[in-house]
């Protein structure tokens, strides 16, 4: 069911899914984007992800231990290009210094790469269409995510 929900997520946008997988494929090539649905940030936190986002990240890795990923970090489209770059850094190495120390999570799977807001799954243009105040601010937090982005099979 969640598979489908996050498909239709996509879909829904107008993304492209050919390459884009969730956690719960099972099939993945070099190149695939992994969605990891349960991951969103808190506006301009360095690291407000929850036990159960780290967790659903750690067990993907510890389960496809034949990967090597870059793990891609995004910010919504608010504030400074510069800074939310900085501040997807920053996420990223707190999410790669708590699945290396605290998940056993290879270090020599992972390594990340900081967008800022620089790929949006939805648009400012879609965000303005928003009715109320409270799903603008759904469709920026679908831009605070992590995707990992397939490099290697082993």
């Amino acid at each position: 069911m969640k598979k489908l929900c996050c498909l239709f997520v996509l879909l829904a946008l107008g993304l492209n899914a050919q390459n884009r997988k969730t956690i719960y494929d099972s099939v993945f090539a070099v190149g695939d984007l992994v969605l990891l649905p349960e991951v969103r940030y808190s506006a301009n936190h360095p690291m407000a992800l929850t036990d159960t986002a780290i967790t659903q990240i750690a067990n993907f890795l510890n389960s496809h231990k034949g990967l090597r990923c870059e793990m891609a970090v995004h910010s919504d489209t608010r504030g400074n290009k510069e800074s939310n770059r900085l501040l997807t850094e920053a996420r990223g190495q707190s999410v790669f210094n708590e699945l290396t120390h605290n998940y056993q999570v290879e270090k020599s799977q992972i390594s990340i790469k900081g967008y800022g807001s620089s790929a949006p799954l939805v648009s400012d243009e879609e965000i303005s269409k928003a009715k109320t105040k409270q799903e603008k601010e759904e469709l920026h937090a679908m831009n605070r995510r992590i995707e990992l982005r397939i490099l290697e099979i082993k």
